[in-house]
């Protein structure tokens, strides 16, 4: 049997141990972890965290070199083997995993570190996991390989590898492999943040979340428990002369709102469900028509007084529902998306990345998008909107102070002041002139006839297998790519962002240099598309009742400060800021 600890280095009585995922060829050579180049950058990055890398023990998952250095070809297809944590795992690996439980038994460290997707899997329930794209190849393996660590870095975990003997949990840190990092040098301050933010807490002993108070109803029974918060708030708010910070963070699924979160401290939360799945699958209202109204006028009064602070993020997308739901316009106090954006232009701005940087405590939570599944359990999606809550409400905490620090508090009432021009312009909206809407419409909609007809005629559809599509083949991908590729026997250009075939705009425009004399036929096929672009985005774009188009303008869309544009949170108005010129194309 092999040695527990071959391949490892450092003191076995650690408190920190370390665990990678594979060798690379110089630590073949050496039959040590991270000794390589990813591993010079590793005892860098240590060290900028005021970790030495002498008093650390070192592993891997596996210690072995995979072939091409693919950790994946360690594992087998789905159904030939051992299914473990999603993915196949071959007996070597088994015996690899079995060794390292052996090894956290024997060094029991405080703190475990996993570095990279394959330790993520292998320490804790966190992992997802995707088909591996092989390189040799260019194409999916048939593998199944782990991922998720861009999401859970930073996390403070346990660990979760049941194979061995029994090992009690013991906290887990999962951060960027470096070998990562040298591939995408900007996640190096993450990580070094990473370490720094939380393994003192770690070897503190203050690993743990904090005691925080959630209040999610279940049903109509818990009004009183939210007219106790709403009114507990209002008598805190009238008894003092100081402003009231609250956080205000909504979840949707279009066009309704589904539920309001509030937090009023780090640690306290309501989430108000104002929605429920009836069984045949429609919405009806959570609660009854009377205590509705209750709520609605102390939420009314919440958002609207003067001493109450809103804090959020990304809160232009919040207030266009919390306006059009209570009918009074509202004023924003802090956007920590917002904040983030000025203090660093071109990081995330992400709330689950905020946390990370921001918060004591964090782990990730952000699985879910904006919109609520309705498949979902509604009061996890309630637990989930005060998660949101009490997070943003720390991370203003940080970025406020943040502020100051950089001297930068008159460039923050600046963007504020962008943030409220940006939502008078999306309240007023641009009034649409609809006769000539409709008549360019009829316009477009000829001109789009006879390129169809010439289309036509030069390739009949009939020359076109269209399989289960009911698309011509000018209005299908597939169909295009065998028209031009199959039957004309161009050569296949591919796109540069996905390697795939490709007849999009810059894959026209090459064919069309090579091949001249296809020069009308290209020219066609990109006029048409370039019709269909500016109906579906702008001429066929519903508009309110008013007769206006509306648009989402985001402040703090690019790192430029350059706004962007967008449909709103309804999922009316387009993008108003770049109108084509009648050019543009789409595949």
């Amino acid at each position: 049997m092999t040695d527990t600890f071959f391949g490892t280095s450092g003191p076995r009585d650690a408190k920190i141990m370390v665990v990678a995922e594979s060798w690379g060829s110089e630590e073949e050579r050496q039959q040590l972890p991270l000794v390589g180049a990813s591993g010079q950058e590793f005892t860098r990055i240590f060290g900028d965290a005021g970790i030495n890398r002498n008093e650390v023990f070192l592993t891997n998952v596996i210690g072995a070199k995979p072939d091409k250095n693919e950790a994946w070809r360690f594992f087998d297809k789905p159904k030939t083997g051992l299914e473990w944590k999603g993915l196949h795992p071959t007996p070597f690996v088994i015996s690899e995993l079995t060794r390292l439980a052996a090894q956290i038994e024997a060094v029991n460290p405080t703190l475990i570190i996993a570095m990279g997707n394959y330790a993520l899997w292998a320490l804790t329930d966190k992992s997802g996991h995707t088909f591996a794209t092989d390189s040799t190849t260019n194409k999916s393996s048939g593998v199944r390989a782990p991922n998720g660590i861009m999401s859970w870095r930073g996390s403070q975990l346990y660990t979760d590898l049941k194979l061995g003997t029994y090992i009690s949990q013991i906290p887990v840190l999962p951060i960027i492999h470096p070998a990562a990092i040298l591939r995408q040098w900007e996640l190096r301050a993450t990580t070094v943040h990473d370490l720094r933010a939380r393994v003192p807490l770690a070897l503190n002993g203050n690993w743990d979340a904090p005691q925080r108070t959630f209040i999610t109803p279940t049903s109509q029974n818990d009004f009183g428990k939210v007219i106790e918060f709403l009114h507990n708030l209002q008598i805190r708010v009238l008894n003092s002369s100081e402003p009231k910070d609250i956080c205000v963070d909504i979840e949707t699924k279009k066009p309704l709102l589904i539920c309001i979160g509030i937090a009023v401290s780090t640690t306290y939360a309501i989430s108000i469900p104002l929605v429920t799945i009836k069984p045949d699958g429609s919405f009806d209202s959570f609660w009854t028509t009377k205590q509705e109204a209750a709520i609605t006028l102390r939420l009314r009064w919440m958002l609207s007084h003067r001493l109450i602070r809103l804090i959020g993020q990304n809160f232009i997308y919040d207030t266009q529902y919390l306006e059009a739901e209570y009918g009074s316009p509202i004023k924003l106090h802090f956007d920590t998306m917002l904040a983030q954006h000025l203090l660093f232009p071109g990081t995330p701005k992400g709330l689950d990345y905020l946390s990370s940087l921001y918060c004591e405590h964090h782990v990730y939570w952000k699985d879910d998008g904006k919109d609520w599944h309705v498949d979902q359990d509604l009061q996890r999606q309630l637990l989930y909107n005060c998660e949101d809550c009490v997070r943003t409400l720390e991370c203003y905490h940080a970025l406020d102070t943040l502020l100051d620090q950089m001297n930068m508090r008159r460039l923050w009432q600046e963007e504020l002041d962008k943030h409220e021009l940006a939502l008078r312009m999306m309240r007023r909206g641009v009034r649409i002139n609809t006769y000539l809407r409709q008549k360019m419409r009829f316009e477009l909609m000829s001109q789009q006839t006879q390129i169809e007809q010439w289309l036509l005629g030069a390739v009949p559809q009939e020359l076109v297998e269209r399989g289960k599509s009911k698309s011509m083949w000018y209005d299908s991908a597939q169909q295009t790519k065998f028209v031009l590729y199959d039957l004309f026997n161009l050569p296949r250009q591919q796109s540069r962002f996905t390697g795939s075939d490709t007849t999009g705009k810059e894959g026209i425009g090459e064919l069309k240099s090579k091949f001249p004399r296809l020069g009308k036929l290209f020219d066609m096929l990109s006029a048409y598309r370039s019709l269909g672009v500016f109906q579906r985005n702008f001429i066929n774009k519903p508009l309110e009742p008013d007769q206006r188009m509306r648009t989402q303008f985001n402040p703090a869309g690019t790192e430029t400060f350059r706004w962007s544009s967008s449909e709103n949170a309804f999922g009316r108005g387009t993008n108003l800021q770049n109108i084509p010129s009648g050019n543009e194309d789409e595949e």
